[in-house]
């Protein structure tokens, strides 16, 4: 189950998009596929050219047929376009479905931390289809990594919802961070070497009994 700051900030997403809708803040630059994404076309009544098919270091579809189509580094409509444009070739008028999967690798206190491959959707609904945060309340943050640069924000920083409201982009790595806390950090670890010394000491007086015994009785 998805923490409850989690949850909040995720449901504040809707209402954070529809203001920014309403301010004419400009749209964020279009999502393009990179080598190594994937793609699934959903041909009508075309059963051999359905699919989803991994896009090739030549921006290709790997497909002995789609292998012609180049469909990375260009906005997702140009992209269904050319394979539309591509399927003219054997019917006068297409009706498929193209939905984009980008890889994308999601981790840290996640459920199902891993390579996924998602459709267009925003940093939080990543979080989300990775299974939820299983960090405690209040103690964790989001790290995202995009082109080497990393952006964080903690629950409680005013930049979260802006953050998990971000389309994600082909190659992000979303990360969900717990947060240490001055006990698990300080006081767990002393208290742990404390324990340690205190058996050992333990230990010692134990054999020191027993051995030096023996030597009193040695004439």
């Amino acid at each position: 189950m998805i923490r409850l700051p989690l949850l909040l900030a995720l449901w504040g997403l809707i209402f954070a998009g529809g203001a920014l809708a309403q301010n004419g803040a400009p749209a964020p630059p279009q999502a393009v596929l990179q080598p190594g994404d994937r793609v699934g076309i959903v041909v009508w009544r075309n059963s051999e050219l359905t699919g989803t098919f991994t896009v090739a270091a030549d921006s290709s579809l790997i497909h002995p047929l789609y292998g012609a189509v180049k469909v990375a580094g260009v906005p997702i409509p140009a992209a269904q376009e050319r394979v539309r444009q591509f399927l003219r070739g054997f019917e006068a008028d297409p009706r498929i479905t193209f939905t984009p999967e980008f890889r994308v690798y999601v981790g840290g206190a996640v459920r199902d931390p891993n390579q996924h491959y998602l459709p267009e959707i925003s940093v939080g609904q990543a979080i989300t289809r990775a299974g939820g945060s299983t960090a405690p309340n209040r103690t964790h943050r989001v790290r995202l990594i995009r082109n080497g640069t990393p952006t964080v924000a903690n629950l409680n920083d005013p930049r979260i919802s802006s953050l998990l409201q971000e389309p994600i982009r082909s190659g992000d790595q979303i990360i969900v961070e717990e947060r240490s806390t001055f006990a698990r950090t300080y006081i767990a670890p002393a208290l742990q070497i404390l324990q340690t010394v205190s058996s050992l000491v333990t230990t010692y007086i134990i054999i020191n009994s027993v051995f030096g015994s023996d030597d009193d009785e040695t004439p």
